[in-house]
């Protein structure tokens, strides 16, 4: 098997088109939302009179609408100073997300769908930052209800759409940590994982487990899979395993069936906390849900990121655009409708 360093390589290479999309988006977003900041002139105070109110003296007030005359003169939008603070502070989100790295060292002992969700939070900021811009723009924003927004924006919040724009995650994790649990509430919209196993032990169909008919699933010796995986136009979930896991694919822009590559030698010993028996009856499952699975309804699959300019009728065809401009676009959106 491939060094660690050699599969990362190879599935940076394959995948970072997405990646590349998402931080240029969070960056002309980033760009954008500071535009607007500086398209304000001036922050209202909310502590005390406007400059231009001292200007006019005890007179002014009582006769003009100063804050108005201010917006006039000045031929700007004015914010309050708490709405200028949350573009500030979502600005910033998105200038840190367009350096956002792609790999996650899921340490010993530690649960891979649990990394997931912290790494979907950690992503999901860009929508949250969206949202807050939103709010701010709107004049509904409260800090104690959206600030938490930008620190961390949990899947259970990501609209459909959302869903569609997420970057694929790279995990290292260790092969005796390898399951599936838990990772299939992940695998929505356009979500993809990468799970690079490091050791040579592993269960030995530890994805039987997230086999939907619209999920591409894989558990790959070579990283064969890998183009396939990065154009299905879906969720979807491959694992680069050692000799001692059974490798196979599930396509649904193939024929929609799995397709079983190599089996290995029924388990004699249990592993992460898994007896032989489970190990042996995961494999067993593969074996009969390959057997049994007939011809499916065959899907198109299109080139790889052409599902991310689909994602919102209307916006541009380059796929960083199309993200920046979704960004963008929660400015004019109710930010709690939408739910999936």
């Amino acid at each position: 098997m491939p060094s660690d360093a050699e599969r990362l390589e190879r599935v940076r290479a394959v995948l970072q088109g997405a990646w590349a999309e998402y931080r240029r988006a969070a960056a002309l977003a980033a760009d954008q939302v500071e535009a607007l900041i500086r398209s304000t002139g001036r922050v209202v105070s909310t502590n005390g009179p406007s400059p231009l109110a001292r200007e006019l003296g005890a007179l002014g007030p009582a006769v003009l609408d100063v804050d108005r005359l201010a917006t006039i003169l000045h031929r700007t939008e004015a914010l309050p100073a708490p709405p200028v603070e949350a573009l500030t502070a979502a600005a910033a989100v998105l200038r840190e997300l367009a350096a956002e790295g792609d790999m996650v060292e899921v340490p010993e002992g530690g649960d891979p769908a649990a990394a997931v969700a912290q790494a979907l939070a950690r992503l999901g900021r860009a929508f949250g930052a969206a949202h807050v811009v939103a709010v701010a723009r709107s004049g509904r924003y409260d800090p104690v209800t959206h600030e938490p927004w930008l620190r961390s924006y949990p899947f259970r919040r990501w609209t459909r759409r959302e869903r569609r724009l997420a970057p694929p995650l790279i995990l290292s994790v260790a092969g005796e940590d390898l399951h599936a649990g838990g990772l299939s509430q992940y695998l929505d919209g356009r979500v993809k994982v990468v799970l690079l196993v490091r050791g040579d032990a592993a269960p030995p169909a530890p994805l039987v487990r997230a086999v939907t008919p619209g999920t591409f699933v894989a558990q790959s010796r070579d990283g064969a899979e890998l183009e396939a995986f990065a154009a299905w136009d879906g969720p979807g979930v491959l694992a680069w395993v050692p000799a001692a896991a059974a490798s196979f694919v599930h396509d649904p822009a193939g024929a929609g069936r799995i397709r079983l590559l190599e089996v290995p030698a029924e388990p004699r010993r249990g592993l992460g906390g898994r007896s032989a028996a489970q190990l042996t009856e995961e494999l067993r499952q593969l074996e009969a849900m390959a057997a049994s699975s007939g011809p499916a309804a065959t899907a198109t699959a299109p080139a790889p990121g052409a599902a991310v300019a689909a994602a919102a009728a209307g916006a541009p065809a380059d796929p960083a655009d199309t993200l920046a401009a979704w960004l963008l676009r929660q400015a004019d959106l109710d930010p709690v409708a939408e739910r999936p």
